[in-house]
């Protein structure tokens, strides 16, 4: 209970009994309770409460009710109203909430977006050299492959690949992609590194003003990538010079984000190129505004932007955007369902699409039961669902880590990772691989082609699959490290593995037409495996 204006408010488990201070009679009752561990607290205004999905708050002298869903109060101090702010104080629990650590909240301002021509700065038109060739299917040339995300490249690796190179970068970088023998990812010191495949040597470099989530995407002759600046930027692949760059956030406004400095509205999703049209996401959570655009490709006017945070969603917009039959989705974290836009006109589509898991359901490997995950910063499409596994995208590595799903597919076949039913507080769940035939794969009676073990609490991290091969990325998140192994694609049999030294970052894969294994380490290198040569 608390004492605010004469009047007292107790909390039980159904509802908030307001009772008159002097005399004890009660004067209303607000159907407001509290929904876990989290002290209630209050300012001359607003109680704050923990209940689902996140902070709720309403008003003291009229009970109207708000969420702020991103993130919960403390257990011991609650939500804390000083210096006319609200102030969250990090907590260490296993709540499925998608913001985790101090968090800072000030009085809105009204934002008066900009004009869009005043937000597109061109730079030139791009002169493509003879016998340069163009990005093509052939290529692992976005975030997890192509758009529809199946992590999957028909090439044939070696079953005995050796370490190649490896190059440095400033920061911790994005996973990989490639495209003609050139690797890109950008990393968390604004830069983006274009490495010869054959050497690993630079052969340019093009920078933002803050951090990028995930790599470049390759379209034809450019690519294009988002940054914590709140920008989108388009450059030569083989020169490395700026095309156009937009500014995807409303107005000019930065904050501290977990000790970066960035845009209030970052762009903190993979950029998707189809039919000629950039897609990409600005913002952070639905109360500051969420805003999902569509660009032309070649000179970054705006074909639309949808305001996601708009009605009584107030989107959150973290994480991969995914291209489906004409609909563009966008991972939303753990705390609001999978939003899905129509590609040509950015209207919210809500109805005639794929059925939209908020959570996800893998088969255990006890039989009989299933596992539920929840939303995530990753999006499968899966026997013509949509679903989102993963970790939400500010949570830590070794946090929440049970979490984590992953698939791989072809025309034929879907790569998953799959666990048993963890108990309480265990951590230690034992996973495995499986192959299964896609169309069928975990309906009711499917059974696996066949199985991998995996051993040692390994939190997998990402699974590719090739015509011969099923390369899995994992890590030790207490140890600190991780490792990289291959299955036989037929067989299931593993026939590689190597230790890295260092955790892999989410997703942190890409295989190349050349037949090339690059990974993404947090200690800031790029590694690349490919078969050995023979001869001198």
């Amino acid at each position: 209970m608390f004492a605010s204006r004469g009047k007292a408010f107790f909390f039980d488990n159904k509802a908030c009994t307001v009772l008159d201070a002097t005399s004890g009679e009660t004067s209303d009752t607000y159907m407001v309770s509290p929904g876990g561990c989290a002290r209630v607290t209050a300012n001359q205004e607003l109680a704050f409460l923990w209940q689902s999905p996140g902070t709720q708050f309403f008003n003291l002298e009229t009970g109207k009710k708000g969420i702020f869903g991103p993130m919960r109060p403390g257990c011991t101090d609650g939500v804390v109203t000083a210096n006319g702010m609200l102030h969250w104080s990090p907590w260490h629990c296993a709540c499925k909430v998608d913001m985790f650590g101090a968090i800072g909240l000030a009085p809105a301002q009204k934002i008066v977006p900009g004009a869009f021509e005043s937000r597109l700065e061109k730079s030139g038109t791009l002169k493509s050299a003879p016998g340069e060739r163009k990005a093509g299917e052939r290529d692992w040339y976005m975030y997890k492959a192509n758009n529809q995300g199946t992590a999957h490249l028909p090439v044939s690796l070696s079953f005995k690949p050796v370490r190649k190179w490896e190059y440095k970068c400033l920061g911790i970088p994005t996973a990989p992609v490639s495209s003609d023998g050139n690797i890109l990812a950008g990393d968390s010191s604004g830069v983006v590194y274009c490495l010869d495949e054959e050497s690993g040597r630079p052969k340019h470099k093009s920078y933002a003003g803050g951090k990028l989530y995930f790599p470049p995407t390759v379209w034809r002759d450019r690519y294009f990538f988002g940054s914590s600046d709140g920008w989108i930027y388009s450059h030569g692949l083989y020169s490395g010079n700026r095309i156009w760059r937009f500014r995807a956030s409303p107005i000019e406004r930065k904050i501290v984000l977990f000790g970066k400095i960035s845009s209030t509205w970052p762009v903190r999703s993979n950029t998707l190129i189809q039919d000629g049209v950039v897609y990409a996401s600005s913002g952070i959570h639905g109360y500051d505004g969420t805003y999902l655009y569509a660009l032309n490709a070649d000179t970054g006017d705006v074909k639309w932007c949808s305001n996601a945070s708009s009605g009584k969603d107030k989107l959150n917009l973290m994480g991969q955007l995914l291209a489906y039959k004409d609909i563009i989705y966008v991972a939303t974290g753990y705390q609001t369902q999978i939003a899905g836009f129509d590609m040509s006109t950015g209207e919210r589509v809500r109805s005639g699409m794929p059925s939209m898991k908020r959570y996800s359901r893998i088969l255990s490997a006890s039989p009989g039961r299933w596992h539920n995950l929840k939303g995530g910063r990753d999006l499968y499409v899966l026997n013509d669902t949509v679903y989102a596994w993963g970790r939400a995208l500010d949570i830590p590595q070794d946090l929440l880590d049970s979490y984590f799903g992953g698939i791989a597919s072809s025309g034929k076949y879907v790569i998953a990772r799959e666990s048993r039913v963890r108990k309480e507080r265990d951590w230690a769940t034992p996973q495995q691989i499986t192959c299964r035939i896609r169309g069928r794969a975990f309906a009711e009676g499917d059974s696996p082609v066949w199985k991998a073990g995996i051993a040692d609490n390994r939190q997998i991290e990402g699974l590719v699959l090739t015509a011969n091969a099923v390369v899995v990325i994992y890590n030790y998140p207490k140890k600190g490290h991780g490792g990289v192994m291959m299955v036989d694609a037929s067989n299931g049999n593993i026939v590689w593995e190597e230790k890295l030294g260092a955790t892999v970052v989410p997703w942190g894969i890409a295989v190349t037409r050349n037949k090339s294994i690059i990974l993404s380490l947090s200690d800031n290198r790029i590694i690349c495996f490919a078969a050995e040569q023979k001869g001198g």
